[in-house]
């Protein structure tokens, strides 16, 4: 029997971890890669890693609302996998989009549908049972997101989802309350050589610079890392932050403006918005923090270390597993405020032992290498039993 043919579903290519990590997967699977760890001929794909090397998949990519970040549209499209925009706007339903899926669906043959979000998921359930010879594999990529799958919506999840993938431990955890088929641990990889190759810039006025990279939203904590700035520079420490991320949550980031303000923060403060292009703030940065309340993983914090930075994270959830304290980072309990400036006044202060975290922190996240997460999918798909 051929190997599987995977269609990877998502509801919008908006900038995002989930989206990123989807262009990052396919720039390592797909026939224009040209990665020594793999190699493709024809669109498909072989896994010399795996023991039956052999074994070739192919990979198609379907963006089902009209919300595409043009940079990550040219990304994607580079990767040579075939990829499909329906440009269906938000919300909409109308059964020309769900034949317009059926046929990409059949004209590629598509063995397995990865989705990726809750969108995205519902889609796939419809076409898996009008195509019962589907498999649904669904990835929970949120710490919430377990959660948030109840009443009818899990009972349907039971019904049609036969592989559920989980980004950490954490999240595996939580995603136990959806009782899946098949359970598979794949943590999050990134693209480590690109982050490595970053050189670093100089601050100009000798100030020490912070960059957290996160949606603007509650639970990503900047609001905790505004407190904690204020709160390290009372104690001294000439320290300024940059924020990067996208809207979320509008009165969330209105909030946050108006508390820079009331602190007194707004010439050591910056906020960047909708940035795909992230090394340019790593490169003028001196630290990393991640404010998050909770984490189901934070693909920002393997970047920024990959890039030779210190970082200082939450513990708690993915980044707590990503981050052995006060070997390879800093952690502090999450929310508290105070326990997050006294770490920022430590990095600060003390150049040469972030430096020494930067370093170890290089080494230890080789096990989230995109090429190893993509190894690992691959493994999951090729035990997927096969109704066809």
């Amino acid at each position: 029997m051929p190997a599987p043919v995977v269609m990877h579903l998502i509801s919008s290519l908006k900038i995002g971890g989930a989206e990123r990590l989807l262009i990052d997967t396919m720039k390592v699977v797909g026939p224009l890669s040209g990665n020594s760890s793999v190699v493709s001929r024809q669109g498909l794909t072989l896994y010399p890693h795996l023991k039956d090397g052999a074994r070739r998949i192919d990979y198609v990519v379907v963006i089902m609302n009209d919300q595409v970040d043009p940079g990550f549209y040219a990304e994607l499209t580079a990767s040579g996998v075939p990829v499909y925009r329906l440009d269906r706007p938000e919300g909409k339903l109308h059964p020309r989009y769900m034949r317009q899926l059926l046929r990409i669906i059949d004209s590629h043959k598509v063995d397995i549908v990865h989705t990726h979000n809750e969108g995205s998921r519902a889609w796939g359930m419809a076409a898996r049972l009008l195509r019962p010879g589907l498999q649904l594999v669904y990835t929970v990529h949120s710490h919430d997101n377990a959660r948030s799958i109840t009443g009818w919506k899990r009972a349907a999840y039971g019904r049609f989802v036969d592989a559920t993938v989980a980004i950490s431990q954490f999240v595996a955890d939580e995603a136990q309350a959806l009782r899946p088929r098949l359970l598979a641990l794949v943590p999050n990889g990134v693209g480590l050589d690109r982050f490595r190759a970053i050189a670093p810039v100089p601050a100009s006025d000798g100030a020490f610079r912070l960059v957290n990279v996160a949606r603007f939203i509650p639970f990503k904590g900047q609001d905790v890392l505004l407190d904690a700035l204020k709160q390290a520079r009372d104690a001294g420490a000439n320290v300024r932050v940059t924020f990067v991320g996208t809207i979320a949550d509008q009165a969330f980031y209105e909030g946050l403006q108006a508390r820079t303000l009331a602190l007194g923060l707004q010439d050591h403060v910056a906020f960047v918005l909708d940035r795909s292009d992230i090394e340019p703030f790593f490169a003028n940065a001196d630290a990393f923090v991640l404010s998050s309340r909770e984490e189901g993983f934070g693909v920002a914090v393997i970047e920024a270390m990959a890039a030779g930075l210190p970082v200082i994270v939450p513990d708690t959830g993915g980044p707590a597993e990503i981050v052995d304290d006060g070997r390879t980072g800093l952690t502090f309990p999450p929310g508290d405020a105070a326990a997050l400036a006294a770490r920022i006044v430590t990095v600060a202060g003390d150049r040469a032992r972030g430096a020494k975290l930067a370093a170890a922190a290089k080494t230890a996240i080789r096990r989230y290498d995109i090429r190893r997460m993509a190894d690992d999918l691959a493994k999951l798909y090729l035990s997927l039993p096969r109704r066809g």
